[in-house]
């Protein structure tokens, strides 16, 4: 053994683990350099903005590959990183599909330890790894022009006919989520919060997702564009509906750095403050952009000539009830997601009502410790009381 406690064929084994995982960081730096030289020369800031999905996997399936090397989670972050470094420079349209594949399937399936929830899922994972070149040719090969309008070098007119097989996708999307909701069911008090981080920062994905979605598709039907041809960050877009896609496209941020969190165990346990906080502030935004839309729309209608003045009534609306709708909406997203803090008011609360009516020293201590050790949780409590002269 050597002064680390380790066996030669450990320590071996240990090593070219983070010769690999510096390959691989390596690697995908040199990509980045690559893909930003080539935004500057082409002057496009979507691609300088689209290096943090990579950097932002990579980073984290570093940190983890390098404090826990057994963990396979790990290794699959960084296998996404490598897939989204690879997806912004082949100049193929299925680029994007094996990082949204092993997102969606296999980081599902193994998080948060890297294993199966059991032996029966190996097939679907074998099958999920499978799907991912397939899927990958059928994106690239079947359709006769690219995104962009060009026409594709790579297609083969006998592989659109077999581009049925893509709504596989959205199922083994599905079955990989039924997989966590079985490990959730199943799973310890310390596995459950990791579980709701990644269900956390998936759910913000989703949202953010389907109401810029539905928002493109409003736009595109409102100005009578050709859905079929346009593509998000076009320049035919207005400023606002550019910058909702970008937050889109952020928000993939948010699943490595929750599983970086969840798997590290940093500040694990605020998660409910976290959820509370998201859900209240989003039902809060979409509650005051409702009212400024029906503000604005009947002022419009009573007094067609003055538009300023139906914006100005709808700003001052939205900024009266934007405080006491929070509130409200806080207390009761609170009761469900965030049921600590609930409980840490009422304790503290009854202790003050005690302080009001007791006089005792021993019987205030003792309701102070218990106040304490409820919402503090403390692993030691010490009281110190002045004696009187």
């Amino acid at each position: 053994m050597n002064k680390a406690g380790l066996t030669p064929r450990t320590w071996w084994s240990a090593l070219a683990t983070r010769r690999t995982v510096w390959v691989v960081l390596t690697l995908n730096l040199l990509a980045a350099v690559v893909i930003a030289a080539a935004a500057v020369i082409s002057a496009n800031p979507l691609d300088a903005v689209s290096l943090l999905l990579p950097l932002t996997f990579v980073a984290i399936g570093g940190l983890v590959t390098l404090k826990q090397t057994r963990n396979g989670e790990a290794w699959i972050l960084l296998a996404i990183a490598t897939s989204w470094s690879f997806a912004l420079l082949a100049p193929i349209d299925g680029g994007w599909v094996p990082a949204l594949m092993l997102m969606t399937t296999q980081v599902l399936l193994r998080f948060p330890d890297g294993q199966l929830p059991s032996l029966r899922w190996r097939w679907f994972s074998w099958l999920t790894i499978v799907l991912i070149p397939v899927l990958t040719f059928l994106v690239s090969c079947g359709g006769e022009f690219r995104e962009d309008g060009t026409s594709n070098p790579y297609y083969l007119p006998w592989v659109s006919h077999l581009l049925v097989l893509m709504v596989l996708l959205p199922v083994v999307m599905v079955a990989s989520v039924a997989s966590l909701v079985v490990r959730y069911r199943t799973a310890a008090r310390l596995q459950r919060e990791q579980i709701r981080w990644l269900a956390w920062s998936g759910s913000v994905v989703v949202v953010l997702y389907i109401v810029t979605f539905a928002t493109s598709l409003w736009y595109d039907s409102a100005h009578q564009v050709d859905s079929s041809s346009s593509s998000w960050f076009a320049g035919s877009y207005p400023l606002w509906l550019s910058l909702l896609q970008l937050c889109v496209l952020l928000s993939f941020v948010l699943i490595p750095a929750a599983i970086g969190i969840s798997i590290l165990r940093y500040r694990l346990y605020e998660i409910d403050r976290l959820i509370s906080r998201t859900v209240s502030y989003g039902l809060v935004t979409g509650l005051v952009v409702a009212a400024y839309v029906v503000v604005v729309t009947l002022i419009s209608r009573l007094v067609p000539t003055s538009s300023s003045l139906a914006t100005a009534a709808a700003t001052l609306t939205a900024a009266a009830i934007f405080r006491p709708l929070l509130r409200a909406v806080q207390g009761v997203v609170d009761r469900r997601f965030n049921r600590a803090r609930i409980d840490a008011s009422l304790t503290v609360g009854a202790f003050a009502e005690q302080l009001r009516h007791d006089v005792d020293t021993h019987r205030i201590s003792v309701g102070l410790v218990a106040a304490v050790r409820r919402t503090l949780e403390p692993q030691s409590l010490t009281i110190w009381l002045r004696n009187s002269p």
